[in-house]
């Protein structure tokens, strides 16, 4: 998906506790990854190549979401990045948000998109 963006087919948006919780998870499912190694390496070409992919979320912000609440951060994020659409697999999480049921933010499992 990266690489669809490196290609100008979409701009990517992140917060840090989206980068976070995907390093987390990378980490975890993959016990053989360096962590050092991954964060110099994905973390920092995301750094690099996607500069104005990262956005700053008040809090305040994650406080009004209205979908699930550990996923509410992510839904901020893409109000704060005036994103259409958030990739992701776990689109059970975000389905009641009036967000997502007025059409302002489209959910897509990565297959999809």
């Amino acid at each position: 998906m990266l690489t669809l963006a490196a290609m100008g087919y979409y701009e990517p948006k992140w917060s840090e506790p989206i980068v976070d919780e995907m390093r987390r998870n990378v980490l975890r499912d993959h016990p053989s990854i360096d962590p050092d190694r991954f964060e110099a390496t994905a973390i920092g070409a995301m750094r690099q190549v996607f500069p104005d992919a990262w956005v700053s979320v008040p809090e305040r912000l994650v406080a009004e979401m209205d979908n699930d609440a550990k996923d509410r951060h992510v839904l901020a994020a893409a109000v704060v990045g005036c994103a259409h659409m958030v990739i992701t697999d776990n689109v059970r999480d975000f389905r009641m948000s009036r967000l997502v049921e007025s059409g302002r933010v489209v959910i897509e499992r990565p297959s999809e998109f």
